[in-house]
């Protein structure tokens, strides 16, 4: 294995929606993952500061994670809630309602 290879396991990978490895690693996540960065990105301002210095590129490959990320983290959310039943209420009245006739076609 090279040392690009290397590279780029250690630092996961390059994100899909960036146009290049280079790209990517240019930005502040990169480089606080190849150690050339600060990595005390613990506060909302300091996150803040990080994403205004993106270049364009680089912000809509950050949106696409973002919501990708969201995305998951509510999915997540949602399989543990029924799995813990905290939704069964709302299921069992929506079934209520379909089989009174409460409810409409789309």
């Amino acid at each position: 294995m090279n040392s690009t290879n290397l590279l780029v396991l250690a630092i996961g990978g390059a994100h899909p929606r960036c146009s290049s490895f280079l790209s990517w690693a240019s930005t502040p996540i990169a480089l606080s993952r190849l150690g050339r960065y600060p990595t005390d990105m613990s506060t909302v301002n300091q996150i803040e500061h990080a994403v205004r210095g993106l270049a364009p590129q680089d912000l809509a490959a950050f949106r696409a994670w973002f919501a990708e990320f969201e995305a998951e983290s509510w999915d997540r959310q949602m399989e543990e809630d029924a799995a813990a039943g905290r939704l069964d209420r709302l299921a069992d009245e929506a079934l209520r309602d379909l089989r009174e006739g409460r409810c409409t076609d789309l």
